[in-house]
């Protein structure tokens, strides 16, 4: 009887040693790169923003389409912090 305790003993020890689950190693992300291309776009628009920011709140050149000033400067005012948040997001959120 003792054979058989001792034989089921190594098995589970032969076991033990086998199957123990391994911690796999950590798979870094790989890193996102931007090609040049959206680099470019990107700070493309983030200018056009800001043109069309300065244009509506400092210049009159929409003065005849939009005729209505607080709406002029509300539509500036969101133009400008648009580009304030995709240069932000261009330059300083890595994703």
């Amino acid at each position: 009887m003792s054979d058989k305790i001792d034989k089921i003993k190594d098995r589970e020890e032969i076991i033990d040693e086998e199957y123990i689950p391994q911690p796999e190693a950590e798979e870094e992300e790989p890193q996102y790169k931007p090609s040049t291309m959206k680099i470019v776009f990107g700070i493309l628009m983030i200018l056009i923003y800001f043109a069309m920011g300065y244009a509506l709140l400092f210049t009159n050149f929409f003065a005849v389409t939009i005729q209505i000033d607080w709406l002029r400067y509300l539509f500036g005012c969101v133009f400008a912090v648009y580009g304030l948040w995709r240069g932000y997001r261009q330059f300083f959120n890595k994703n």
